[in-house]
């Protein structure tokens, strides 16, 4: 059963003082602002917005400093639009007394987005997700997951989605593994939901084994009905004493989770996922690698990915 202690955490009230926003130009980081612009607005948070200018290398060539003069030049007019984007943000967020913050640092992205984010002791780092085709997919691999890999703080990646009007959280939802009795994930989800009033619906995949032939019937049967109590004792609990929280729970069985996961928001209309991050019987071990990494691919909305130990 989920702890009695974990569950008084859960209805604490998150603290967000601070937002760190990578911004690269892409559509997606715009996507991204947007999104963080939202939950500054929420939490009355600052935002700290960094450009991570990565290291140029000059070709070999006879004509080197031909081209060394003019990637120079290029990069110092790429420097003056990028500071004059921050300002331009800055006086737009200053409107809605929100603080914002925007430095230009030189470096690896990955590297650059997590000291800057312990420097200025950052609570939410918000990323764009370019997306599925294999372009995108090699910058996750690279850059995405390297930051979700090293990051100590929740991570919030955003795809670049056609959405008309204004983003707001209505549906969160929270894929949960109760066989970890970690739901970290679950105290960001109730105090978004509180903030928001949005309905939180909580899914467990139970996976189905490929020797499922060789499992008696009733020994499947008892698996899906222990499911479903752990699944109904955490439902319970969650409310606590707050009667005004909307949240539910369903149990799908599946040979594939993040399939099912991307599958069940798509349909249902879900704006937010909110999910651990890496199992915890391995921390060394990312899940990224398998289930949150799949779905932070597929997933048509923001992604909230939290590691249980944070």
């Amino acid at each position: 059963m989920y702890r009695e202690n974990n569950l008084e955490e859960a209805n604490k009230i998150k603290i967000i003082k601070k937002i760190l926003w990578a911004y690269d130009g892409s559509r997606e980081s715009e996507e991204a602002f947007n999104i963080t612009k939202y939950f500054a607005g929420l939490y009355g948070s600052d935002i700290y917005g960094i450009y991570v200018n990565t290291p140029l290398y000059y070709p070999i060539s006879p004509n080197f400093m031909y081209y060394a003069g003019y990637i120079k030049e290029a990069d110092n007019k790429k420097k003056i639009l990028i500071e004059n984007k921050f300002k331009k943000i800055k006086n737009q967020l200053s409107k809605s007394r929100i603080n914002f913050y925007g430095k230009i640092v030189k470096g690896e992205i990955d590297d650059e987005i997590k000291k800057f984010s312990k420097s200025k002791k950052t609570d939410l780092i918000s990323i764009g997700n370019s997306g599925k085709d294999f372009i995108s997919r090699t910058i996750l691999g690279s850059n995405t997951l390297k930051i979700l890999r090293k990051s100590e703080r929740p991570v919030l990646t955003v795809p670049n989605t056609k959405r008309s009007g204004k983003y707001k959280v209505k549906k969160i939802l929270l894929p949960v593994d109760i066989s970890e009795k970690n739901y970290k994930s679950l105290e960001y989800a109730i105090d978004i939901a509180n903030k928001t009033g949005a309905h939180i619906s909580i899914i467990y995949i139970l996976s189905i084994p490929h020797n499922i032939n060789e499992i008696p019937p009733n020994v499947m049967d008892e698996i899906v009905e222990g499911s479903n109590r752990e699944l109904l004792d955490l439902l319970a609990k969650s409310k606590g004493k707050n009667k005004k929280l909307s949240i539910s729970k369903k149990l799908i069985i599946s040979l594939s989770p993040s399939t099912t996961i991307l599958k069940y928001a798509k349909k249902n209309n879900f704006n937010l996922l909110v999910m651990n991050s890496h199992n915890k019987r391995n921390l060394e071990r990312f899940f990224l690698g398998s289930v949150a990494e799949e779905v932070i691919r597929g997933s048509g909305c923001p992604v909230l990915t939290i590691r249980p130990g944070y």
